[in-house]
């Protein structure tokens, strides 16, 4: 009965280990890859929004693509304070938040471009700023992807060698547990049995 207590507490205990491993995997996935993955596609969208907005004869229609340009900033701008403070510390992802921050202040551009129909500026900034900036920031999301995935890896790692000592330490307790019912039943029956031969017979009573 011990050791199938110990067994229980010990099950229990793993158990809540693996759980805890896996809670933060979880968590670094949806509270940081994922906003990261969330950043990099909105920024990328910006991208096409501006490149539209000059290519469009159209003013309605660039007009229309300067909004939707808005809208993704705003996008990646509400993943990036929502991250923040989950990569204190973190000096590859404080240069991710730089470029966004900056790459924020020079998509005021292009809607000014537009409407003042400075459309060779325009070009010129899309093709020497805006451009290589988006890059630059698009490969340092790349490296902080690459970190915080190494990290799930890690435990992911964990999880799978805790669950594997525990199904060892289990199935040796259970080999204990067992060793020592088989032990302890061979004792019991040949106490019972030695008590039997040792007892003296009614008719040894009877002549005594």
């Amino acid at each position: 009965a011990l050791l199938t207590l110990l067994i229980a507490v010990f099950s229990l205990l793993r158990i809540n280990q693996i759980d805890g491993v896996v809670a933060a995997q979880n968590e670094i996935r949806t509270q940081q890859l994922e906003r990261l993955y969330t950043a990099r596609e909105a920024l990328g969208q910006t991208g096409l929004a501006a490149r539209n907005a000059y290519v469009f004869t159209d003013k309605a229609d660039a007009m229309k693509e300067l909004d939707i340009l808005d809208e993704q900033k705003a996008i990646y701008l509400d993943a990036l304070n929502k991250m923040t403070p989950l990569f204190k510390g973190n000096a590859d992802f404080d240069k991710v938040s730089k470029g966004l921050l900056t790459m924020a202040e020079e998509l005021k551009r292009p809607r000014q471009f537009r409407e003042a129909e400075q459309m060779e500026e325009f070009g010129k900034f899309l093709v020497n700023e805006c451009s290589p900036l988006r890059r630059q920031i698009v490969a340092d999301i790349g490296t902080v992807v690459t970190s915080m995935q190494k990290v799930v890896d890690t435990k992911s790692a964990e999880a799978d060698q805790a669950a594997k000592q525990s199904i060892i330490i289990i199935i040796a307790i259970s080999a204990a547990a067992l060793l020592l019912s088989i032990g302890l039943g061979i004792f019991i029956s040949r106490s019972i049995t030695c008590l039997l031969y040792t007892s003296p017979s009614p008719r040894d009573q009877r002549g005594s």
